[in-house]
């Protein structure tokens, strides 16, 4: 068993990647939080926009916040 730094659960190694450096062989993030964590990263603005100007950036923010208005609405 081993606790999840990020979700703070007590889970079994099998629920835990592979790696040679750590003390016990196994990551210190559970396989759910690495996963949230990779996905939510690739969804964010950073990903999408790493190589676009600074008028497709704001284009996509003002998009973003009209939806939001939209939706709190």
């Amino acid at each position: 068993m081993k606790k999840c730094t990020r979700c703070g659960r007590l889970l079994p190694l099998s629920q835990f990647h592979r790696d040679k450096i750590s003390e016990d062989g196994h990551y210190y993030v559970c396989k759910e939080c690495r996963r949230k964590y990779y996905t939510d990263q690739r969804g964010g603005l950073a990903h999408k926009f790493r190589n676009a100007t600074t008028e497709e950036m704001e284009r996509e923010l003002a998009r973003r916040r009209a939806a939001e208005a939209r939706s709190a609405n």
